[in-house]
């Protein structure tokens, strides 16, 4: 996969500066990816290019980052905002735009290797799906529309955002096949989409998608091992 990258800053510095430091982690990481660079916020908003990912500096003249960061999503929900600022002060306004890192100028190379990595992540969960057998027919399930799988005999229910099927495998051969990190344990027949959780117990877990909410057993055993990862997991949004 080749990633497209935007690149938005009006100070000529930092802009060659961003983008030399960028090129460097994805070419340590031996990714395939376009950068485009912007002068001005108009322009990135106006570009017919969807991004994967995008460096918005906030304070900007005509139309600050936070401002392009609300047009941007509003046509591509998916895109990762990386916000870069020399003010702090804008760290509130920037998550409120679905901020996936916000740092201050300079970035720290170590920083944004870590971000970079968490992201590509983030976008390959999105990418992914699980192949299933439905009534003899090959299905592709989007592993982001699945909100929990559940264990029914030798058989699995999978519950996602549009329906729910069974399958005629067991949960164990399914959930090898997913290796997102959203995915976790609650209890040895439930495997739980972060994504979808509202809330969780030492007994049970809630899990919302709109006004359809769902509970999962939580084993005692698993509990620990559950908020551990859900911590870390919340952790790798921020």
């Amino acid at each position: 996969m080749t990633y497209n990258i935007a690149i938005c800053d009006d100070n000529p510095v930092d802009l060659k500066a961003e983008s030399e430091l960028i090129k460097q982690c994805f070419n340590a990481k031996k990714l395939s990816y376009n950068i485009n660079l912007f002068n001005n916020s108009k322009d990135l908003v106006n570009s017919d290019i969807k991004y994967d990912i995008i460096f918005l500096d906030i304070e900007m003249k005509d139309m600050n980052g936070i401002e392009a960061a609300e047009l941007i999503h509003l046509k591509n929900k998916k895109c990762l905002m990386f916000f870069v600022t020399n003010y702090e002060s804008y760290m509130d306004s920037a998550m409120d735009e679905h901020a996936f890192r916000f740092w201050e100028k300079p970035i720290n190379k170590d920083r944004l290797m870590y971000g970079i990595e968490s992201a590509i992540r983030k976008i390959r969960s999105y990418n992914a799906c699980l192949t299933v057998s439905v009534n003899r027919q090959k299905m592709s399930i989007p592993i982001t529309k699945i909100i929990f799988m559940v264990a029914e005999n030798k058989k699995t229910r999978i519950v996602t955002t549009d329906d729910e099927f069974v399958i005629n495998e067991p949960l164990k051969a399914i959930k090898s096949r997913i290796t997102s990190y959203s995915f976790c344990e609650s209890h040895a027949s439930y495997y739980i989409n972060l994504n979808y959780v509202k809330d969780y117990t030492h007994t049970g877990v809630t899990c919302v998608y709109k006004n359809k909410e769902y509970t999962a057993y939580m084993s005692r055993r698993k509990y620990a091992e559950f908020n551990k990862h859900f911590i870390e997991w919340m952790g790798d949004q921020i």
